[in-house]
């Protein structure tokens, strides 16, 4: 559901990176759906996506963390509304 919204997010600045962290353990399925909706940004799976699921205490699906210059989590949020209004603050500051 969130996947169009994060594609118009990623679309409104060059200074701004999207990652993504599948905890899907069907890799295949996930390459998959990245090629059939054109995912053009990075795209962690496997055990090192379940390190970083657990190092950030992700729980549900989606969950979204804006990491600001610094590496600091500036807001969480499921879904891009939820987190839109943080990142297009750092964007104009």
């Amino acid at each position: 559901r969130e996947t169009p919204h994060l594609k118009a997010l990623s679309k409104t600045s060059d200074k701004l990176a999207i990652v993504a962290v599948s905890l899907d353990q069907d890799i295949e399925a996930v390459e998959k759906y990245l090629d059939e909706n054109e995912i053009e940004w990075a795209n962690l799976v496997g055990n090192e996506a379940m390190q970083i699921a657990n190092k950030y205490g992700i729980r549900a699906i989606p969950t979204m963390l804006v990491i600001d210059a610094e590496g600091k989590i500036v807001a969480v949020g499921n879904s891009v509304s939820q987190i839109q209004p943080k990142v297009q603050q750092l964007l104009a500051g």
